[in-house]
């Protein structure tokens, strides 16, 4: 579960930053996503909307970059707002790159995918197995760029993906080596005199 989500901030709404970008299709299938930028320290909130509406299909694919010193923590889908019946649900996909997979020739290459019709943790639904084909992620998610991939053919769906970002905590055998190495200092300097 997130942190508390009182120091959330907003990193993209398509509502007021546009639409995210949609998928490519054939011969690729590997689609670009809209880069929202390097996620900051805390709770950074996605708001978007996805699917089937009255008007065309409507994928979502974006892509974020979780900086060096940090690690993408939690993945919690706050909101998960179907306009009617999501059936077996919405697909998801993450990948490791700024590209991601769009296409059943393209989606095994994706860290994960799933299919979901609740909010919820996102990191567990990916972990519990993926929908179609091997999964390789982790929990938590290293420095890196990212893409994701939202899809869904019978009804449109509104959300909001809450991304947790964690500094990566610096081992208490560096602390130990620095103190050794300032006592050595100190030590040679006492000898010299």
């Amino acid at each position: 579960m997130l942190a508390s989500l009182a120091h959330a901030v907003t990193i993209y709404d398509e509502a007021i930053d546009g639409d995210f970008n949609g998928i490519v299709g054939g011969p690729t299938f590997l689609s670009p996503g809209t880069d929202i930028g390097a996620l900051q320290s805390g709770i950074n909130s996605i708001f978007g909307s996805f699917g089937q509406g009255v008007g065309p299909r409507d994928d979502d694919v974006f892509t974020f970059t979780v900086p060096v010193g940090y690690v993408l923590s939690g993945m919690e889908l706050t909101q998960f707002l179907p306009s009617s019946s999501v059936g077996g649900g919405s697909y998801v996909a993450i990948n490791d790159d700024a590209f991601v997979g769009t296409g059943l020739s393209t989606a095994a290459g994706n860290l994960s995918d799933a299919l979901v019709s609740t909010s919820g943790d996102l990191f567990a639904e990916f972990l519990s197995g993926p929908y179609s084909f091997g999964s390789r992620i982790t929990q938590p998610l290293a420095a890196g760029v990212y893409s994701m991939f939202w899809s869904e053919i019978s009804t449109s769906v509104d959300y909001q993906l809450d991304l947790e970002l964690t500094a990566v905590p610096v081992p208490a055998s560096v602390f130990l080596l620095i103190t050794a190495v300032i006592s050595l200092i100190r030590y040679s300097r006492l000898a010299d005199k």
